[in-house]
């Protein structure tokens, strides 16, 4: 056995569109690896390592550079945020909360068009000398209300947590969508939550923004409440890219049909997906094929399939593995499984 590395800087990476390579990080450096696509099939899921490992599934886009390709776009720096403030719940608002420029969405995926966004709010933020607040939700609306029905997450909440850390943010104020939120009338949920509890100078929403109870709100009746209650609405400067305007229904279309170069470029940055090491029947170890077993703890995945991967973060450098990205019947349904098995390597992922 070799020595133990971090457990949570463990690594998958799979192909691009464009070349068939990828890159790898150990979660603390951006060394890279290079990889093609493999054609033999994994044997049916059935085993796994117990322990806790953090995996990422990553794709590059045709070898450019998604950090200067956000920083064109946005004209900022992506990489300076540091300490972004989460709020979780209405009853954790404090009175050092009240007086900020705000946004509220899913913000599946922190795409181009949300960093974008962002950025007018950093803008509208350094104008008015007040913080930044994203305002989103867990479960995200459709999620609640379609239930497996939902389209397929491009980020769970851990993900989009960490993409927003690198996003010029003060704070963000994440909701429980529940029964009573739901069901909150449109002005109700302005007057009680941005007017009484954030205390808002400025509202950023796209002219498509709905909210409250069965979607009854929208921007005009934003604008209204806005004078009412003495806050400024301010429309959302649209992102396109590829010659449309980009969003995350646009990137989840991308990766169901396999152009993960158009969904990286959409993003900005490399597609991950993230989890945790679970325990299996542990078969594969009797036929000399174990392996890395990560629930990934969605209802569906935007992405599947079979790949040949080099992986980081297993002792020094990067080693060659195969990967399975999919679903297996379960008691309770189908639950969608991220697969790793690495190749001539005995060591303890677990640390």
């Amino acid at each position: 056995m070799g020595p133990s590395p971090n457990a949570d800087a463990f690594q998958w990476v799979s192909r691009s569109e464009s070349t068939n390579e990828a890159i790898v990080s150990d979660g603390a450096t951006d060394s890279s690896a290079r990889y093609r696509r493999g054609s033999a099939p994994l044997p049916a899921p059935s085993s796994g390592i117990s322990g806790v490992a953090r995996k990422v599934l990553r794709a590059k886009a045709d070898g450019r550079n998604h950090h200067d390709t956000v920083q064109a776009a946005t004209g900022r720096d992506t990489t300076r945020r540091v300490g972004l403030e989460l709020i979780r719940g209405w009853h954790n608002l404090r009175p050092e909360h009240h007086g900020s420029v705000a946004t509220i969405g899913n913000f599946d995926g922190v795409h181009l068009g949300h960093q974008a966004l962002i950025g007018q709010l950093a803008a509208l933020g350094r104008e008015h000398a007040v913080p930044t607040t994203l305002v989103t939700f867990e479960p995200q609306p459709l999620e609640f209300f379609a239930g497996e029905n939902a389209p397929p997450r491009l980020t769970r909440l851990r993900e989009k947590l960490s993409a927003l850390r690198g996003q010029p943010l003060d704070r963000v104020a994440l909701l429980r969508f529940d029964t009573r939120l739901s069901a909150m009338p449109p002005v109700e949920f302005v007057e009680f939550f941005l007017v009484a509890g954030l205390g808002v100078r400025v509202v950023v929403a796209g002219d498509d923004f709905r909210f409250g109870h069965r979607g009854e709100g929208n921007f005009g009746l934003l604008v209204s409440l806005g004078r009412r209650h003495g806050f400024d609405v301010v429309r959302r400067e649209t992102f396109c890219a590829r010659g449309g305007r980009v969003s995350s229904s646009w990137i989840r279309d991308a990766l169901a049909n396999d152009e993960l170069g158009i969904a990286c470029e959409l993003l900005g940055r490399h597609y991950a997906v993230s989890g945790r090491v679970a325990s299996g029947d542990r078969r594969g170890r009797t036929i000399g094929f174990p392996t890395l077993n990560i629930p990934i703890r969605r209802y569906r995945s935007a992405l599947r399939g079979v790949y040949a991967v080099r992986v980081a973060g297993l002792g020094e450098g990067e080693r060659d593995a195969v990967a399975n990205l999919g679903t297996r019947p379960t008691v309770g349904g189908r639950v969608v499984v991220l697969e790793v098995h690495v190749f001539d390597w005995s060591g303890d992922a677990y640390g």
